[in-house]
């Protein structure tokens, strides 16, 4: 089945704004659920893509939002532990069980699932495990899954290493936590396009890779 029609959760987010513009780039029409339309007004300027306002931590808005799609390309993902739906239980864990299902009642079979680097239900940190758990939902699910499981994350707009990059302006010293932490960070249009060439490459599917 040819894929033109792709739905992008998360797509006003850091990674999702440059996938959103990849695939507007290549002519896919691209739908974004956003609660803040206002969040993703550079996106509504792409002439492919349609911001559409939904909450989709509701089934049934989330069913909604995805009719018509051939395409489901899950990237929210909260970087810490909030309540209710900014918990990681309710937006890795639980949104991955209502992106499945709304997937399977749309008759949706593709969807690429972001991931983490050492995600696993037994990883050492509550984020990785609940990164863990939905990482097996979605490979578990019976659709066509990519998963995409990357480092830590850069570019022009992140909020991890433009905050040292800041923070080293203000301050003559800065004391860091784990001082021999190593990263091995990914740049974001790496990362867009890497989840672009997995779209069109029916391969991909059932395969997981590390970025």
């Amino acid at each position: 089945m040819e894929i033109t029609s792709i739905c992008v959760l998360g797509g006003s987010g850091f990674v999702g704004r440059h996938v959103c513009h990849q695939l507007a780039a290549r002519g896919y029409r691209v739908r974004v659920p956003a609660r803040d339309r206002e969040r993703a007004k550079q996106l509504i300027l792409l002439p492919t893509v349609d911001v559409v306002s939904a909450n989709v931590h509701d089934p049934h808005a989330l069913k909604d939002v995805m009719v018509g799609s051939d395409a489901v390309i899950n990237l929210i993902g909260v970087l810490h532990d909030g309540r209710g739906q900014g918990s990681f239980a309710a937006s890795h864990v639980e949104l991955a069980r209502k992106v499945v299902a709304a997937c399977r009642e749309n008759g949706i079979r593709r969807l690429l699932h972001m991931s983490a680097l050492h995600a696993a239900p037994a990883a050492p940190s509550a984020y990785l495990r609940s990164k863990g758990e939905a990482e097996a939902i979605a490979r578990d699910s019976g659709l066509d899954v990519s998963v995409f499981r990357p480092s830590v994350i850069f570019g022009p707009d992140d909020s991890f290493l433009n905050l040292f990059a800041t923070l080293l302006k203000v301050f003559p010293v800065m004391f860091l936590g784990s001082p021999g932490a190593r990263f091995q960070p990914v740049f974001v249009e790496d990362v867009a396009a890497v989840i672009l060439r997995s779209l069109e490459d029916r391969s991909s599917a059932g395969k997981s890779y590390d970025l």
